[in-house]
């Protein structure tokens, strides 16, 4: 299955501002799966088949024919897109349950797999669709930013849980040894993860995995899909 990203980061920051990109650029350089297209039906259908209950969208991941760091231009492999669906059994008591949905994607098939349990270290992302930076732009500004780009073929879009609140949902390219994030709301670019201040002292924890809490491996790793539970 598709490989899901991403990452856990002690770059050094080079963060820069990029200048807006030309939709003529984005058409050129980034071609393959259409991520926005994938992602507006992915959200759609949750909200055609879970119009009454509160559902989350948590992730989206994206899978690239080439490494970043060999590539001129995107080939989109593949998009996966992770969603959590919190139904209450009975308001008097509290009593709830929880679905983790994985819809992933490929030019010519699709898949669904449905699991009971909850996910961790992501909060939604419903109200910044549709996102301000979509997934090419992303990339042209990524490969436009004065930084080393990482030597890997994925990335994930994420509002990641961490000590710094408020801050908008990120594209992380990269793997565990360096990471590229975009912010979805401007398109800065940074090698510092923003959720996750350099003056704020935290300690590194993976998740323990019961069989039933699903999420990233740690505070900013994302699951690869070849491991979901």
């Amino acid at each position: 299955m598709v490989a899901l990203c991403m990452l856990f980061a002690s770059c050094n920051s080079c963060s820069k501002k990029v200048d807006s990109v030309s939709n003529d650029t984005v058409i050129e350089m980034v071609k393959g799966v259409d991520v926005n297209y994938i992602t507006g039906c992915d959200i759609s259908w949750m909200g055609m088949h879970y119009p009454d209950v509160e559902w989350r969208w948590l992730e989206c991941c994206v899978d690239m024919k080439d490494f970043i760091d060999e590539a001129d231009t995107c080939e989109v492999l593949a998009v996966a897109n992770i969603f959590s669906v919190i139904e209450v059994l009975d308001s008097t008591t509290g009593a709830f349950t929880s679905k983790v949905i994985l819809r992933a994607h490929t030019a010519d098939t699709s898949v669904m797999e449905i699991k009971e349990g909850l996910w961790v270290g992501d909060d939604p992302m419903n109200e910044y669709n549709p996102m301000n930076i979509d997934f090419p732009h992303a990339w042209v500004r990524m490969m436009e930013a004065n930084c080393v780009k990482p030597h890997s073929k994925h990335c994930v879009l994420r509002k990641e849980v961490g000590p710094k609140a408020g801050v908008d949902p990120i594209y992380i390219f990269g793997n565990q040894s360096a990471q590229v994030y975009v912010m979805s709301n401007n398109g800065d670019v940074t090698t510092h993860n923003p959720v996750f201040p350099k003056d704020i002292n935290y300690v590194e924890k993976d998740v323990n995995y019961d069989g039933t809490v699903y999420g990233p491996r740690n505070t900013r790793i994302g699951c690869p899909l070849g491991e979901w539970p």
